[in-house]
């Protein structure tokens, strides 16, 4: 049972995707390449940082602004409360 109504939202970088329509918003904070991918460091509002794993041709100067998207299935949903998985289903 969920104590609040709010949750905090969870994913890996492969779930989240550069998209120009995107739903979601941030600036390049850093960028890392990985062999075969890029792994871009995405700061969100000002002090929280995701990542997104990139094609390895994927190049941004730092403070560019990136749109991107989550894949919903690869999303996870946790009780800010209890640090617990929560179910959205």
């Amino acid at each position: 049972q969920l104590k609040s109504e709010k949750v905090i939202l969870g994913f890996r970088p492969e779930a989240a995707r550069l998209n120009p329509e995107g739903s979601l918003v941030g600036t390049i904070y850093a960028s890392d390449m990985y062999g075969a991918y890029r792994l871009l460091h995405v700061n969100i509002n000002e002090d929280e940082i995701v990542h997104i794993r990139a094609d390895r041709a994927a190049n941004f100067a730092i403070n560019t602004p990136v749109r991107f998207d989550l894949r919903p299935d690869m999303a996870r949903y946790f009780d800010p409360n209890t640090g617990r998985a929560v179910s959205v289903a």
